[in-house]
């Protein structure tokens, strides 16, 4: 009786075991293409001045207008 029933655990767990070796079955393997995000491409932004746009001529009026102001009248 211990023969037998070892021999039904051997013969169960080898029919388990080959069960799952054959789980994927004998057909070939299908393979998908892998996913490929698209690539986006973003322009870099224009270099910003350290000096806003109207600094210099601001500088400028300033400077012409102190020229302006302060014309040497001399009439000897």
């Amino acid at each position: 009786m211990s023969v037998t029933k070892t021999l039904l655990a051997a013969t169960a767990a080898s029919a388990f075991a080959a069960t799952s070796a054959f789980a994927g079955g004998f057909a070939d393997e299908i393979t998908e293409a892998p996913v490929v995000a698209p690539t986006v491409m973003v322009e870099p932004a224009a270099p910003a001045g350290s000096i806003p746009g109207w600094v210099i001529p601001a500088a400028l009026a300033a400077a012409l207008i102190a020229v302006a102001v302060s014309g040497d009248d001399s009439e000897d």
